[in-house]
């Protein structure tokens, strides 16, 4: 469960509740972008009352290499916040953000992340990074089951590539 503070089972009831619906919401993002071909990473911008207010898929192409996931869920809470201050929100994302997402995300002023897959080739959280992350709350969800699912898009994507 990523939430930082455990206040006591009932909270932590709603934060399990919580975590399932966004992650679903992620997979079926990912699932989305397989179907176009993408690599299927996924996005969600929380806000202090637990409600989506941004998401997005990967939707890189050969003119546009910067439309992440994150930059596109980023984009679009933005947008319906009319405001580049994330500052009250999390981010939930399917797997590790890269050095361009994990920047957006620190100047949009988000300090919560959640992600569900670490990425050893660009993750820029686990073993790549070199901001400081010291005011940032950062998990590594470690949730199995959730997990592999996430891993078996990937690698079905990336087995189909080869």
């Amino acid at each position: 469960m990523c939430n930082g503070i455990f206040y006591g089972i009932k909270v932590m009831v709603i934060l399990m509740k919580h975590e399932n619906e966004i992650f679903e919401k992620l997979l079926k993002f990912s699932q989305k972008a397989v179907k176009k071909n993408q690599v299927p990473i996924a996005a969600a911008v929380v806000d202090k009352n637990r409600q989506i207010i941004g998401l997005g898929s990967n939707k890189t192409n050969k003119k546009i290499i910067t439309s992440h996931a994150e930059i596109l869920a980023l984009n679009a809470a933005c947008k319906k916040l009319k405001t580049n201050k994330l500052n009250n929100c999390s981010i939930w994302i399917t797997v590790e953000p890269c050095m361009m997402c994990l920047g957006a995300i620190f100047n949009a002023g988000i300090r919560h992340i959640c992600y569900f897959l670490e990425n050893e080739k660009s993750g820029f959280i686990k073993s790549n990074h070199t901001f400081d992350l010291s005011k940032m709350s950062i998990h590594k969800v470690k949730d199995p089951e959730k997990n592999n699912q996430v891993k078996k898009i990937m690698k079905d994507f990336f087995k189909k590539l080869r």
